[in-house]
């Protein structure tokens, strides 16, 4: 049979989404199955005398418009999911749910048909055999054919990977997915891009929170909740106080907690002036109302919290379980370089602020997507898509490498090395040579004398100097230990997205002074930049080593005869030259030298040799070969950000590989 691509479907308690992809190419669409322009269904069915069910928000719309003699024939059911291993009621309610969206898909010419696609069921990574098998015979049961479940934290991952928020290499390392739903807290620590711990608690989830607020309604609305009936008391909970709750959540995150919140719930009352304190306050001693434990008992649905005596702190639950659960697990959050938040639960306040209170986590590394209800069903349908394009991305990645090294990378730095050698070498011709030698070799010009006394006198002048060569290579080179790392990254992150990838030198932000990593530990600060801060301060020291050593004497002394020297070096020549060939044989050369700087010159001889084109001759060797000592220095830098930039790249081939053989 042809497959026309993945079907993933993320079954909720409050909501479920359709997530359709082809197979051989990412392009995932959510279905609007609900017909109100939104991705996603209510998870709710409307049985009906007689007549076919509703589901979803026109289920909800229906029983609340309906006359009560037509209620008598209805009978609404929602947040089944959570109890579909210990109820048989929630199995045939889930059941019938799923087959009814099929059903409506088909009325509506809406393509998910189910058998001729991959289906996929996400599931919390800490539910068990039971639990999965559960949801396997159920989807069976509503024509979804043989299913696969996947856990729900590696859709988040995928998702995430795909949308480039977080880099491969990102995704290798710790990443913990927080997918807080409607019915359940899912924890699972992924490394490497599979998960290696997972946990969490199947009661923990929002419907707890829509009961809070149906209790809040109630206190102020004290006149309705004696004239209730328990369907009406389902009906309040599951679709008026959940849609009080999630606006509640939204307006308190868009105004930081502040101000209060006002809104009516259809027939049944007003919620008025809610705030956060309030809130926080209701939630840290939270009962189940007696509609809820009604509920969950006509359901057979399993809560620690009923018939407990003592309230419970929901806020302080998802903290207790997250923390706990780290420390069971063993996982040390110091591990834990990226967060992703995933479930309509996950966009509460409290969630990052706890996220990085306790983990101490940099807000910047904590991920929710702008629809994160949605991401994992889509994460799960792209899935084999998303293998094959990182299949093809790592091929391309690899045959592009040398290219990009060649023609942008090293272009680039050869560029910024030139103007930096450029640099040093003129600000010390113009200190050394210009305010110092030049200078001596003028006086001696106008006065004439003994050319030992010149040489000592440059010499000292240049051994002067020396201190200031720290300085001036010192300064140079923290411009380019400033700027040459940006630039870099700058064309890394291009070359990345050219490819469709976010790099992982994203993680790393250039200002106009400065490169530094984005809220991430020293541990964690990726190895290039550290590693050029090295290279650049070895290449610094290499550069005055050199430099002091061509003006305090050693091997330089040759360097400095042989340029800034230049002239005396003529001189010398000139009065050797003009001895008897026997007296140079009879003392040797060197000797024959030495008499020679010995010699008083006459100025006029002097001026003959010291001309101003061979003085600026001496200043131009002298800069050139600073120049050449200071490029050779520098030339290091260069091979090692090279390197460096291959192994940046080679890490982000093999993440990309790891994540495509997932």
């Amino acid at each position: 049979m042809t497959t026309l691509g993945v079907l993933a479907i993320d079954f909720g308690t409050a909501n479920t989404y359709f997530c359709k992809c082809p197979d051989d190419q990412v392009n995932p669409k959510g279905i609007d199955l609900g017909g109100d322009g939104r991705d996603g269904i209510d998870t709710a069915i409307l049985y009906r005398d007689g007549k076919e069910p509703l589901i979803g928000r026109t289920a909800y719309e229906e029983y609340a418009e309906a006359t009560p003699e037509d209620r008598r024939g209805y009978s609404l059911h929602a947040q089944f999911k959570p109890d579909v291993v210990t109820s048989p009621e929630a199995r045939r309610h889930a059941a019938a749910f799923l087959r009814a969206v099929l059903n409506n898909a088909r009325r509506q010419y809406i393509d998910v048909d189910p058998l001729t696609r991959q289906v996929i069921f996400g599931v919390p990574a800490e539910s068990d055999r039971e639990f999965r098998q559960a949801i396997c015979e159920l989807a069976a049961d509503a024509g979804y054919g043989t299913i696969k479940t996947r856990d729900e934290p590696l859709g988040g991952l995928f998702y995430h990977v795909n949308d480039k928020t977080i880099a491969a290499t990102d995704a290798l390392r710790g990443v913990l997915v927080i997918d807080f739903g409607g019915g359940t807290c899912d924890f699972a620590f992924t490394l490497r891009g599979k998960i290696e711990k997972s946990w969490g608690d199947m009661h923990l989830g929002g419907r707890l929170l829509d009961d809070l607020f149906y209790q809040w309604l109630m206190e102020q609305n004290s006149t309705v909740a004696g004239n209730l009936s328990a369907a009406d008391e389902f009906f309040l909970i599951s679709y008026h106080c959940r849609n009080l709750k999630d606006g509640f959540s939204s307006d308190m995150a868009r105004r930081n907690c502040t101000g209060s919140y006002s809104r009516t719930a259809g027939r049944f009352g007003r919620l008025s002036d809610a705030t956060w304190p309030a809130f926080v306050e209701r939630a840290s001693r939270y009962r189940p109302s007696p509609a809820f434990a009604r509920f969950l008992a006509a359901t057979e649905g399993r809560s620690p919290l009923v018939g407990r005596d003592q309230p419970t702190d929901l806020i302080g639950w998802f903290k207790n379980c997250m923390v706990n659960g780290l420390e069971a697990a063993g996982v040390d959050p110091a591990r834990i370089a990226t967060v992703i938040l995933t479930g309509g639960s996950s966009q509460w306040p409290f969630v990052p602020q706890i996220v990085g209170d306790e983990l101490f986590v940099d807000r910047s590394r904590i991920r929710r997507s702008e629809r994160p209800y949605a991401a994992i069903a889509e994460g799960l349908a792209i899935a084999p898509a998303l293998k094959q394009k990182m299949k093809a991305t790592q091929l391309k990645l690899r045959h592009d490498l040398p290219r990009f090294l060649r023609e942008q990378v090293t272009t680039a730095i050869e560029r910024d090395i030139k103007k930096l050698a450029d640099e040093i070498a003129d600000r010390i011709t113009v200190g050394l040579f210009d305010e110092r030698i030049r200078p001596a070799l003028l006086t001696f010009r106008d006065t004439g004398g003994r050319i030992a006394d010149l040489k000592a006198s440059v010499e000292s002048r240049a051994s002067q100097f020396a201190p200031e060569v720290a300085k001036i290579v010192g300064s140079a080179t923290q411009q380019i230990t400033n700027g040459l790392p940006t630039l870099v990254l700058d064309e890394l992150q291009a070359w990345f997205r050219a490819h469709d990838l976010r790099s992982e030198r994203d993680m790393l932000v250039g200002t106009s002074d400065r490169v530094a990593p984005t809220g991430l530990s020293d541990p964690q600060v990726p190895d290039m930049l550290k590693e050029f801060n090295y290279v650049v301060a070895g290449v610094t020291g290499g550069i005055v080593g050199i430099i002091t050593a061509i003006l305090c004497g050693s091997s330089g002394t040759a360097l400095l005869a042989a340029t800034a020297l230049a002239p005396v070096g003529w001189l010398i020549g000139l009065v050797v030259g003009a001895a008897a060939a026997s007296f140079v044989a009879f003392l040797g050369m060197e000797k024959a030298r030495a008499r020679a700087e010995s010699i008083s010159i006459p100025k006029v001889v002097v001026g003959m040799v010291l001309r101003d084109g061979k003085i600026d001759t001496a200043r131009a060797e002298l800069r050139l070969q600073i120049h050449g000592q200071v490029s050779a220095q520098l030339n290091q830098l260069r091979e090692s950000l090279t390197d460096q930039l291959t192994q940046v790249v080679t890490r982000e081939i093999d993440a990309i590989s790891e994540l495509h053989h997932l």
